[in-house]
């Protein structure tokens, strides 16, 4: 299969190879007519349900606290364009070319379903897109993941009416002439359109599944690299055998890490068996280690609880990529209601795995966290290492509080710069800081070189302290 084979985005078969092939390879997508005649026919019952009167949340009400408040079907056009505009707010950097290309992939599988009931349309829309190599521009930090990726998503599905901006060689263009010259019309969003186009997880669920996938590469990777070190050192292949994971310590990632091993060292003629290290002993060829270092020997438990933990990582994010997670839903007859009103935009499924594996490297690699700039965010440690001595907790929870305490809204999202874990942001939560150490902390936050800016209590380094 070459990378430039279409993928078909049924919404039941989307795997990370697939969107890794779409975002990263540049491969076009497809749309099977089987999925597309669902999504028709979903769409019509759910306009006559509509114009039944039957009340539909964002269809014929507003949103939020706004839910008390009936709409006309005169406005629908008003409601759905006016959402995507007013959540149009991200902010900072560019996600890159290949990142939104996965969200497009993860958008467009999702509406596959047909529980989202758009029109057809707009998973042509979304297809012409990855197969035009049209690409929304879209700032990295915005999303919340408490009800879905709003932020996000919203500069996505601008574009689709024509509005918000594009990447063209890399740089940040109008969207609109783009469009006129690849043929392409504005899409008027009709009613429920722009909420499925928003309110899901698409953002984060094409983001961890590029991420998940170059790790498990660089799992394969690291296998290579270790069996050259075993070959260097001269080192043991007993620990690899079969036997000792297969039968006595059957974790998966164990065993075809130690398989993977085996087949890198067959044919070595400098790694040795543990026959071969007993014979040496017995002859007393000098100093014979019948057990080489425990960091050869270790590398199948090592590597194995890696690929152990990014296949469970792997499996929700599949799950997730192949999922209806806009609210709500319409499952028409064949549902126990034809409507389905619930949480499906809530991220923290799909987060929690995310960060078994995530790493905070903040201080790596954000250029905030370097040079004069780490100096000065080093006080605020400081500050919150003295005040955690002082309340029996961990700097973290102490900056974790702190941001509580000031109203600062946490969710667990890898999709943004936070990556904080749930079980941190439940003890934080539980502990109480005084005036007193509210405003040692606020007065610790650095002041900005530069510009005299202070910098954003997003790009405190929370984890690791």
């Amino acid at each position: 299969m070459t990378a430039k084979e279409s993928v078909e985005l049924d919404g039941e078969s989307l795997d990370l190879a697939g969107i890794r092939r779409i975002a990263e390879g540049g491969a076009p997508c497809a749309v099977p007519p089987s999925a597309l005649a669902t999504v028709e026919e979903n769409r019509k019952s759910f306009e006559e349900l509509v114009n039944q009167g039957v009340p539909v949340y964002g269809v014929t009400t507003g949103y939020g606290e706004l839910v008390h408040h009936p709409v006309g079907a005169g406005d629908e056009v008003a409601l759905q364009t006016n959402l995507v505009r007013g959540h149009s707010t991200g902010v900072g950097p560019l996600f890159a070319r290949d990142e939104v290309r996965a969200m497009l992939a993860a958008r467009l599988n999702a509406l596959a379903k047909g529980y989202s009931a758009v029109r057809p349309a707009v998973l042509e829309r979304l297809a012409s897109y990855l197969n035009l190599d049209i690409t929304p521009a879209v700032p990295e930090i915005g999303s919340l993941g408490a009800s879905g990726d709003l932020a996000p998503l919203s500069h996505l599905a601008c574009t689709l009416i024509g509005e918000g901006h594009v990447l063209e060689d890399g740089e940040r263009t109008p969207a609109g002439p783009v469009l006129e010259r690849h043929g392409l019309a504005p899409l008027e969003l009709r009613a429920k359109e722009g909420l499925a186009l928003i309110n899901g997880t698409s953002a984060m669920t094409g983001l961890g599944a590029l991420v998940v996938g170059r790790a498990l590469d660089q799992v394969r990777q690291a296998e290579i690299i270790a069996a050259l070190v075993v070959e260097v050192l001269r080192g043991s292949t007993s620990p690899f055998l079969a036997d000792g994971h297969d039968r006595a310590r059957p974790h998966r990632g164990q065993i075809d890490t130690a398989a993977n091993l085996r087949l890198l060292l067959r044919g070595s003629g400098l790694a040795v068996g543990h026959a071969e290290l007993a014979q040496q002993a017995r002859r007393g060829d000098g100093e014979v280690y019948l057990q080489k270092a425990y960091t050869l020997r270790a590398i199948p438990q090592v590597l194995g609880a890696v690929r152990d933990t990014l296949r469970h990582a792997e499996a929700t994010l599949e799950i997730e990529l192949n999922s209806a997670n806009d609210n709500p839903l319409f499952f028409g007859e064949s549902g126990e209601e034809e409507i389905f009103h619930g949480g499906r935009g809530f991220l923290t499924g799909t987060a929690k795995p995310a960060e078994e594996y995530a790493c905070d490297d903040y201080r790596r690699r954000d250029p905030r966290f370097q040079g004069e700039n780490f100096s000065a965010n080093a006080a605020v440690v400081d500050v919150a290492a003295a005040v955690a001595t002082r309340v029996g907790a961990s700097p973290a929870q102490v900056c974790l509080a702190w941001l509580l305490a000031k109203g600062d809204d946490i969710v667990p999202i890898p999709g943004t710069k936070r990556r904080r874990t749930l079980e941190e942001n439940l003890r934080a939560a539980s502990l109480r800081l005084g005036p007193e150490d509210i405003a040692l902390l606020d007065a610790a936050v650095p002041t900005g070189t530069a510009k005299g800016e202070r910098y954003p209590e997003d790009a405190m380094p929370l984890n690791g302290l």
